[in-house]
């Protein structure tokens, strides 16, 4: 670069005629937008964490209070006979049918807000949108299993409970 430099300055005057030549090390260059790059991907990252475990927190939160304060109804129905596997399968199924409700409105919205970036960047080339699939499958195969296991983790917590003591403390008694 040193060599370069001087180079310049006796053979090409600087500025001369409204003009500017530049010289740079393409290297260094490189290696300090792959360094910002870095930088960037980690916050972004990051912000995906973030988000993601807020959002875990509010699935865990949200799904155990619903369960906790429908614990008279379902020591109501325990006390008229549903067993402990019926209450289970009850359950999981309302998990499943949770978990399809937010996947069949997630899914189609995300698709719709990630094409609507793909419009809005300008890219020096031409790339054609593609749908991740792999990606979706995987997040919808996570909010199932998240959802389930979380209910399981909940209704696990009632079945040690007294039917009667349950019955009488959410009534108010």
């Amino acid at each position: 670069m040193t060599y370069a430099k001087e180079i310049q300055r006796n053979y090409l005057p600087y500025e001369a005629e409204g003009l500017f030549v530049d010289m740079f090390d393409v290297e260094a260059e490189l290696n300090a937008m792959q360094g910002f790059g870095r930088l960037v991907m980690i916050f972004i990252y990051g912000f995906v964490a973030m988000l993601t475990l807020i959002g875990l927190t509010n699935v865990i939160s949200t799904i155990s209070t619903n369960v906790r304060s429908r614990s008279r109804e379902f020591a109501i129905l325990r006390s008229v006979g549903m067993t402990d596997g019926g209450l289970f399968r009850m359950l999981n199924l309302e998990s499943i049918l949770c978990s399809a409700k937010s996947v069949l409105w997630g899914v189609p919205m995300g698709l719709a807000g990630s094409y609507l970036v793909y419009l809005a960047l300008e890219l020096p080339a031409e790339y054609a949108f593609e749908i991740p699939w792999l990606p979706v499958l995987q997040c919808a195969v996570v909010v199932f299993v998240i959802t389930w296991a979380v209910m399981r983790y909940s209704a696990s917590r009632l079945h040690k409970r007294n039917i009667i003591e349950t019955i009488r403390l959410s009534s108010g008694m």
